[in-house]
């Protein structure tokens, strides 16, 4: 299995998009230019930071829904923008309480497996959150929204999912993290997108989402954590790893 601690020779550089342009357009094809960049120049780990306002970001899967015009309205109603990822399947909330931010690194495609992609943001989240003593697990929470094999939970509760992309020799692993704000009102708001889009009639199988199985990390760890506090434990635990730090 990979470790952090293994491209910690790499120089890494944070990025940090400023959350009130609110640009999802230029965070999801700033992506793509991570990936690019990292297959042009393999010598650097990235780091991007994205917190957005009100928006609610679909997957790919969700492109199908049989009245998807419908849901997307919905969601404008309750004045949230919407954009759609190339990473990843189903919906999501992005807010004032969620940080979003990807690792962008080199790989060797014939030693890397798919799931150490997962398991390295799941190393960096248990590294960043272990002053607070709570046991975080790696595994699927059904009826939660974007539900995945490397959701990440406490005592049950889902506060965070995980995804990612390859590009020739460079993987982005992106996570979204329930900070702080309304998780329950986030699930409902998903829901709700599923019923009016017809997620019921369809033959694929979108999560029934119930939004008692999410909750924020504020909840979960009783701390009153903010987006940029949480930056500042992130970044503590790549210099505890040994990277060394390039600031664009």
């Amino acid at each position: 299995m990979k470790s952090l601690r293994d491209f910690s020779n790499l120089p890494i550089k944070t990025i940090i998009q400023d959350r009130h342009t609110n640009d999802i357009d230029h965070a999801l094809v700033y992506s793509q230019e991570l990936l690019e960049e990292v297959n042009d120049n393999p010598n650097q780990f990235l780091v991007h930071y994205w917190p957005l306002e009100k928006t609610v970001i679909l997957g790919l899967l969700d492109q199908q829904l049989p009245n998807l015009e419908k849901g997307i309205s919905f969601i404008k109603e309750q004045g949230y923008q919407v954009a759609v990822r190339n990473i990843g399947g189903l919906a999501v909330v992005a807010d004032s309480g969620i940080l979003n931010f990807s690792i962008c690194l080199p790989i060797n495609q014939n030693n890397f497996r798919i799931s150490d992609g997962y398991e390295l943001m799941v190393e960096l989240i248990r590294k960043t959150l272990a002053p607070f003593g709570k046991t975080i697990e790696a595994y699927q929470i059904d009826n939660s929204y974007c539900p995945g094999k490397f959701d990440l939970s406490i005592d049950g509760q889902k506060f965070a999912g995980i995804a990612q992309r390859r590009k020739k020799d460079a993987l982005l692993v992106s996570i979204y993290l329930s900070v702080n704000g309304n998780q329950n009102q986030r699930g409902r708001l998903i829901s709700d997108f599923y019923q009016e889009a017809g997620a019921q009639s369809s033959s694929i199988s979108y999560p029934i989402v119930e939004p008692e199985v999410m909750a924020n990390l504020s909840q979960l760890l009783e701390s009153d954590l903010r987006i940029e506090k949480v930056i500042t434990m992130i970044e503590k635990s790549f210099s505890d790893l040994g990277f060394m730090k390039v600031r664009e």
